[in-house]
C-alpha cells in the first residue's frame, strides 16, 4: 500500500528522496517507508536526528539533506510547520506520513480517484452558487460560494512545491463569514471528532450568518456540544462555521457493523472517510455528519453518506473497499 501511494507521488527510480524521522518515531514505519522507496528504485538518504532546535530546517543534517533531495516523506509533520517552510520546500515535493499505528496501513485503499475527485468538486465549486447539505432527519444547510475558498488534502504530490499529508482524501470549503445558513440535525452515529465522541441522542443546531446561535437539546450529547464550544480559547471565534469538508477516500470496513462501532471514527478520525461530511465550529470543535446529502446547485455529489454522480468510486475501488454499490 505504502509503495503505490509513493508511486502515485511520482517516485521513481533514481530519484533522491530523503525520509526525515526524529528519536521517538516508529521505526517499524521508518524501515517500512525506506524499503518502499528502495523498491521503487529511489536513492533514499534516511535521516533521524534528535531534534532539539525550534525550527527543524535549522538542523544541520536536514538543512544539507535537503539541497541534495527532489522527494521528501516526513515522519515527524515539522517541515510543513517550520516558519521558513516555504523557501526550503519550494522546490520539493513533500508527503508526510500520519500513522498512529503502521497496522493502519492494512486498512487504506490507494488509488489516483483521490486526486481525481479533488479536482471534479474544484470545477463544481466553481461553476456553482451554492453549496447545499441535507438528510433525510433535517439537516439543511446552505452556503454562498461567492467569494468561498476551497482546497483538499489528498495524499497526492507530483509537482515541486506541493505538500500534502497521507492518510488523506479531503475536500474543504471555506465560506466567507456571513454565507452560511440552516440548521443540522445530528444524529445517533453522527461523532464530535475533538471528543473522540459518537453521538447517541439528536441535537439540533440553528446556523444564522455564519454563526452558532443556538443548541437544541438537553441530552448529554447536547451538553458536550455545549461544553466543548464553551472551553474554546478564543471566545469570540468559538461559535462561527470555518470549514464543510467531505470525505474522498475509501477505508477497508470503515463504516463498521453498529452505529456505535468506535472503529467508525477510522484513518484522520474520520475525516477522510468517502461520503462523510464534517462541519468544523469554532477553533476546536468538527461535526461529522455520517448519512447527510451534499449538492453544488443541482448537482449531487452525496447521497445519504454515499458519493455519487461524477464523484463516486470506480470499479477497483468498490471491489478494494467491499462496496456493493
Amino acid at each position: 500500500m505504502l509503495t503505490q501511494q509513493l508511486e502515485l507521488c511520482d517516485a521513481h527510480a533514481a530519484e533522491n528522496t530523503l525520509v526525515v524521522a526524529s528519536e521517538g518515531i516508529d521505526s517499524d514505519l521508518q524501515t517500512m517507508t525506506v524499503i518502499a522507496l528502495e523498491r521503487i528504485g529511489c536513492q533514499v538518504f534516511h535521516v533521524s536526528p534528535s531534534l532539539n532546535t525550534r525550527d527543524i530546517f535549522d538542523h544541520p543534517t536536514i538543512d544539507e539533506a535537503m539541497k541534495r533531495a527532489d522527494f521528501v516523506v516526513d515522519l515527524t509533520g515539522l517541515l510543513h510547520e517550520s516558519p521558513s517552510q516555504k523557501e526550503h520546500l519550494k522546490n520539493l515535493r513533500v508527503l508526510i506520513l500520519n500513522f498512529g499505528n503502521v497496522s493502519d496501513l492494512d486498512h487504506l485503499v490507494v488509488s489516483s480517484g483521490v486526486g481525481r475527485r479533488a479536482q471534479t468538486l474544484h470545477r463544481l465549486a466553481e461553476l456553482s452558487q451554492a453549496f447545499v447539505l441535507t438528510s433525510d432527519m433535517g439537516t439543511h444547510l446552505s452556503i454562498d460560494l461567492s467569494n468561498a475558498y476551497c482546497d483538499d488534502d489528498t495524499g497526492i504530490v507530483t509537482r515541486p512545491g506541493e505538500v500534502s499529508k497521507w492518510p488523506a482524501g479531503i475536500f474543504r470549503i471555506t465560506p466567507n463569514p456571513k454565507a452560511t445558513k440552516g440548521e443540522i440535525l445530528i444524529t445517533p452515529g453522527d461523532m464530535i471528532l475533538e471528543a473522540n465522541h459518537i453521538i447517541t441522542a439528536p441535537v439540533r443546531l440553528e446556523i444564522h450568518k455564519g454563526h452558532l446561535v443556538e443548541i437544541l437539546g438537553e441530552s448529554d450529547d447536547a451538553n458536550l456540544i455545549r461544553t466543548q464550544l464553551e472551553s474554546q480559547s478564543q471566545p469570540n471565534l468559538a461559535y462561527g462555521i470555518n470549514k464543510v469538508s467531505l470525505g474522498l477516500n475509501f477505508v477497508r470496513g470503515d463504516k463498521g457493523t453498529s452505529l456505535f462501532d468506535r472503529t467508525r471514527l477510522g484513518l484522520g478520525q474520520g475525516q477522510c472517510t468517502a461520503g462523510w461530511c464534517s462541519v468544523s465550529i469554532g477553533t476546536s470543535m468538527t461535526v461529522m455528519l455520517t448519512n447527510s446529502s451534499a449538492t453544488f446547485d443541482s448537482q449531487s455529489v452525496i447521497d445519504n453518506g454515499e458519493l455519487c454522480g461524477n464523484v463516486q468510486p470506480d470499479l477497483y475501488e468498490k471491489t478494494a473497499a467491499g462496496l456493493n454499490y
